[in-house]
């Protein structure tokens, strides 16, 4: 299966009139003496609030997943919400 370049619906507005519609995620790494922590957030761009987190050893996908899935949990998203995570690798 092939796949094309992922649309920008954000457009680097990160402002939205109403919570839920708008989400970004952020990964980030903290160098430690084990190794490292990694971080990924998830925050709603209408009220600037760090929604959802998920922290581990390690930069996957299950790390993201989690954090969105956890983000889900403490907030119910808009119908129709929009998710930016960038372009990284996950």
């Amino acid at each position: 299966m092939t796949s094309g370049p992922v649309p920008d619906l954000v457009g680097r507005g990160f402002t939205a009139e109403a919570s839920g519609k708008k989400l970004v995620g952020e990964i980030t790494h903290i160098p430690i003496d084990e190794g490292g922590l990694y971080p990924a957030t998830v925050i709603d761009c209408c009220t600037k609030e760090v929604i959802g987190y998920a922290m581990d050893g390690h930069y996957q996908t299950s790390l993201i997943s989690r954090a969105i899935r956890n983000a889900a949990r403490n907030r119910k998203p808009a119908k129709g919400a929009i998710f930016y995570s960038g372009r990284g690798s996950n």
